[in-house]
């Protein structure tokens, strides 16, 4: 699971966002999925593959059987399951353990029947999905920075950040023209350098312990290795994180992102930091003035 940052560029953020939705919960609509079908996939699996299995009565079963459980281990791991020394285990074909195909896609796949549309195994999944569920603000509430006098949408908090007092001229979503840019610049450069310093007090004093948090409390990088750690110079520290990017943007019905993002914010693919700043900065500067932005927290 992983969180991350959408700037949705238009009118009907939610409109926008739909065709990016995961089936995970079964609710993704029908026009944005597609079938996978699994039906040759399982065929081959059962007539051509083997797998281990241990003969025990005349009948085979898995070396992770029940049966051969370790006494006082739970779950499933390298320790939890023995199987006696005088049982052998071997390679047996699936369809020598499971009598018909029914049999073994039900069994070994958990599939009680095939699809009702498409009369074949098989899943529905949405070949553009981005995201599972999103709220905006989120992590990120009050993103933006109002101009004097101006109004915005407040979003909604996350657990993460449900005490964090949010200032009155911070709102997610609001027109261009009346957010505050340059005030936005000026604060994340002044909390980057805060930042830096902190890390470098740290580095003083317990050089260790700022290698351990410096990522994961300030976001700095390291360029060296596990084995030699090289923090990220100041400079480009202040620079990554002086302008307001998001990691992703939906715009005009199209999702552009800085990389892809998976399970635990790991992501692959990245592009050039320097590159996604000159690009997000770039749209911004040609949206029309009156355009309404929003920044919603993504989770998938």
């Amino acid at each position: 699971m992983s969180h991350f940052t959408v700037l949705v560029v238009g009118e009907n953020p939610e409109e926008q966002l739909a065709p990016y939705q995961e089936n995970n919960m079964g609710d993704c609509p029908k026009q944005y999925l597609k079938f996978f079908d699994q039906e040759q996939e399982f065929q081959d699996e059962w007539k051509n593959k083997k797998t281990k299995a241990v003969l025990v009565d005349g009948k085979y079963l898995f070396p992770w059987d029940e049966k051969f459980r370790v006494s006082g281990k739970f779950g499933y791991g390298t320790d939890t399951h023995k199987v006696p020394d005088h049982l052998k285990i071997e390679e047996v074909p699936f369809n020598k353990i499971y009598s018909s195909f029914t049999q073994f896609v039900h069994k070994y796949h958990s599939r009680e029947h095939r699809d009702k549309e498409k009369n074949r195994y098989g899943y529905w999944e949405n070949p553009n999905a981005k995201w599972d569920g999103y709220t905006l603000g989120g992590q990120w509430t009050g993103f933006f920075k109002l101009k004097p006098g101006k109004d915005g949408v407040i979003g909604k908090k996350s657990w993460t950040n449900a005490s964090k007092e949010i200032e009155r001229d911070r709102v997610d979503q609001a027109r261009k023209k009346d957010i505050d840019f340059a005030g936005m610049v000026k604060a994340n450069r002044d909390k980057a350098i805060k930042n830096y310093e902190e890390f470098e007090a740290l580095m003083k004093s317990n050089p260790e312990k700022a290698a351990m948090e410096s990522y994961w409390k300030w976001g700095i990088e390291n360029k060296g290795d596990k084995d030699n750690y090289v923090p990220e110079s100041r400079e480009e520290y202040v620079t990554f994180n002086t302008m307001p990017t998001t990691f992703a943007v939906l715009k005009d019905g199209k999702w552009y992102e800085k990389g892809n993002m998976g399970w635990w914010a790991i992501v692959s693919n990245e592009k050039d930091p320097n590159e996604w700043t000159t690009e997000f900065c770039k749209m911004i500067d040609e949206l029309p003035e009156d355009t309404l932005l929003s920044v919603v927290d993504c989770h998938i």
